[in-house]
């Protein structure tokens, strides 16, 4: 896949590219609602750090080259198995110092700083990677906003909360865009699946299950880390694309952000769709400073 390194700086930041290729059609480029032009998306969510998550739910991935999110309590946390889990590329998320309960309506500052700043510089200092999002203890909701507010100023992403029940029909839900977005979900078509403990034989069934159910449907379903697709979707909604000029074998692309990203944070490659004769060509856009083409065009 080609690579366009784009700046998601500070407004206004833009870029234009040039693109080369025969048979372009100006109408129909777009940023693809989801990574390579998957139609839907879906990230598997563990909480609490329960030893189960590494000893059966990680290796379930790691045989299928997929990935999944961890959330753990910097307060009881098993370092070195999550550890390796991080080195696997896995994707260790913040749930809080001490899974205070309920933690949506906490207002005392020192609780705060414990429990979402700590906790992260713990993460940090025992697992070799800053936690790119945090999992709120005991679930929030989109109308928590005092307590979204102070957490998303140390995370580019928050997870509220996730659906429990493990089964292949909320796949379907999913690519067919018919998630419930009242309570957790943030999109129609991202499913947030969370689990807890997976020892007992009915948990880890359905997990083995839906994980395969998922897996057989890749080409059109994005299996990734929470942190990942949110980075994701939040570049992809504070984009704009534009097409400046087009030929029969030429296309002059502006990407424009739309409001100020942290450059530290937001390096989820975007994918841009470009028509091209009867196919269509993906190149992903990668937000690292830079402007320059880095490999030619290739359809996929």
């Amino acid at each position: 896949m080609n690579r366009i390194n784009i700046p998601f700086l500070s407004l206004p930041a833009l870029c234009i590219v040039l693109l080369t290729a025969t048979g372009i059609a100006g109408q129909g480029v777009r940023i693809a609602r989801y990574w390579a032009g998957k139609k839907a998306a879906v990230s598997f969510t563990f909480d609490d750090g329960s030893p189960s998550h590494c000893t059966i739910a990680a290796p379930m991935f790691d045989s299928l080259g997929l990935k999944a999110t961890f959330y753990v309590n910097p307060g009881d946390a098993e370092w070195a198995e999550f550890r390796k889990l991080a080195l696997s590329g896995h994707e260790i998320g913040n749930h809080s110092m001490t899974h205070v309960c309920p933690f949506c309506i906490v207002t005392d500052p020192a609780v705060l700083q414990r429990e979402v700043v700590a906790s992260r510089d713990s993460i940090t200092k025992n697992i070799g990677v800053v936690p790119m999002s945090f999992a709120h203890p005991c679930c929030c909701s989109f109308s928590d906003r005092q307590i979204r507010a102070y957490v998303l100023v140390y995370y580019p992403v928050d997870r509220l909360c996730g659906e429990m029940y493990l089964h292949p029909d909320n796949i379907d839900k999913a690519l067919r865009g018919e998630l419930d977005t009242s309570q957790y979900h943030i999109q129609k078509d991202w499913l947030i699946l969370l689990a807890h403990d997976v020892s007992d034989p009915g948990n880890r069934d359905g997990l083995r299950t839906t994980l395969r159910y998922a897996n057989a449907r890749q080409d059109s379903l994005w299996i990734g880390t929470y942190a990942n697709i949110g980075r994701y979707v939040r570049e992809r909604d504070s984009a704009s694309l534009e097409v400046l000029a087009q030929t029969a074998t030429n296309i002059t692309l502006r990407l424009r952000l739309l409001q100020s990203m942290r450059p530290d944070w937001y390096t989820v490659p975007l994918t841009v769709r470009i028509p091209v004769n009867a196919d269509t060509v993906m190149t992903d856009v990668i937000p690292d400073g830079q402007t320059h083409l880095r490999q030619s065009l290739v359809r996929i």
